[in-house]
């Protein structure tokens, strides 16, 4: 026979290895902490040694300066010069810079059309032969494909129970060719969640971008993120305010602008307001900050019974266009040019409609039921 000996259980040795393993996450977390300071305090150093050069730069004509002034100006106005249109539409033309160095802030109230809005530029960007990267915290993936698919082929894309099987192959076969133009990137990109919700998810996609585009000559024409108030906490530090986390987010992003080479749209909720003039900045939810890192900042309104939007520029920087209302038709699901045509159309069928409801009420088919007849 094999002697078999029991395993006793000693609560001592017990306590001793719970306390050992609590002392070594302990240990780990304060290793974490003491080198997040230590890095902090090496870029704090750096930029305290790179200021000190200020005074010997000041005034000295440097020529590589000059030269490297020259390269960056005409390369801007390059891109300035060779400018998509937002949202494909003439009417904007000379209203809203849609090139790189710009950040172009688009504000609306819940309902109001930010999903809208954002798959119109996708669409719009890939009819004008331009790549775009999406990164969503709200839209699923899925979602935003099936939408441009549904734009291209002019069906409405509302009641998902009522998506056929003809709808449903012509998504199968229409994705790997959008997705050579389109790069959407959720929360959950990266496998564990909080690639679009947290500001460091946010740094690491904008740092990936800049290596692929020096290493591998990969390059979008637009980036959108949608939308900022859901960019809620830090990975790094899990106590920061969302007002500034967005803050510090927008921070990155004014410096990330000028050196990759593609307009960066932001979209933004909005607080209601029946008034006006209420101050747009001040509408803006959970960070007015970023309204100041903005080239570009519009207001998004919507008149569905017209099927009519408008476009309200309340900042920017390089058109005359502040406080221009630029209204824009809407036809099944797509922002069309507002023509005098389109807008006797949306009338007629209003007053048809109308019509139709007036015809078949109680009152003109036989009088109140609940009325007797004398």
């Amino acid at each position: 026979m094999t002697d078999k000996t029991e395993q006793i259980f000693n609560p001592i040795e017990e306590a001793i290895k719970k306390r050992n393993d609590f002392e070594q996450k302990n240990f780990k977390i304060r290793e974490s902490y003491v080198e997040e300071k230590y890095s902090d305090l090496l870029v704090r150093k750096s930029k305290k040694e790179a200021l000190k050069s200020v005074e010997s730069k000041l005034g000295a004509c440097d020529p590589d300066r000059i030269n490297d002034l020259i390269k960056k100006n005409n390369d801007y106005l390059a891109m300035a010069k060779n400018s998509r249109i937002f949202l494909g539409l003439k009417i904007f033309e000379d209203k809203i810079a849609f090139f790189p160095r710009n950040i172009i802030l688009i504000g609306a109230t819940t309902g109001e059309g930010k999903t809208t809005v954002s798959t119109n530029i996708i669409l719009s960007t890939i009819m004008q032969k331009g790549k775009i990267l999406i990164l969503t915290n709200e839209e699923n993936t899925n979602d935003m494909l099936n939408r441009i698919v549904f734009l291209l082929n002019n069906w409405v894309y509302t009641d998902h129970n009522k998506i056929t099987e003809e709808q449903r192959i012509t998504c199968e076969k229409l994705y790997p060719i959008l997705l050579q133009r389109i790069e959407i990137v959720d929360d959950f990109f990266n496998g564990v969640g909080g690639t679009t919700t947290t500001l460091e998810g946010i740094k690491s996609v904008c740092e990936a971008l800049k290596v692929k585009a020096d290493k591998y000559k990969i390059q979008y024409d637009v980036i959108i993120l949608d939308y900022i108030q859901n960019v809620s906490s830090s990975t790094d530090n899990p106590s920061m305010d969302q007002w500034k986390v967005i803050s510090n987010m927008g921070s990155y992003l004014d410096q990330f602008k000028n050196v990759y080479d593609a307009p960066i749209i932001l979209l933004s909720q909005l607080k209601s307001s029946q008034d006006e003039d209420a101050d747009f900045k001040d509408r803006i939810e959970k960070s007015k900050a970023i309204m100041n890192i903005a080239t570009t900042a519009i207001e998004l309104r919507i008149d569905r019974e017209n099927l009519r939007s408008e476009f309200i520029i309340k900042k920017s920087r390089f058109k005359n266009s502040v406080g221009k209302k630029i209204p824009v038709g809407f036809k099944k699901g797509e922002f069309v040019e507002y023509t005098s045509e389109f807008a006797n159309t949306v009338r007629i069928n209003n007053d048809r409609r109308n019509h139709s409801k007036l015809i078949s009420s109680p009152i003109n088919n036989g009088g109140n039921t609940n009325v007797e007849n004398n």
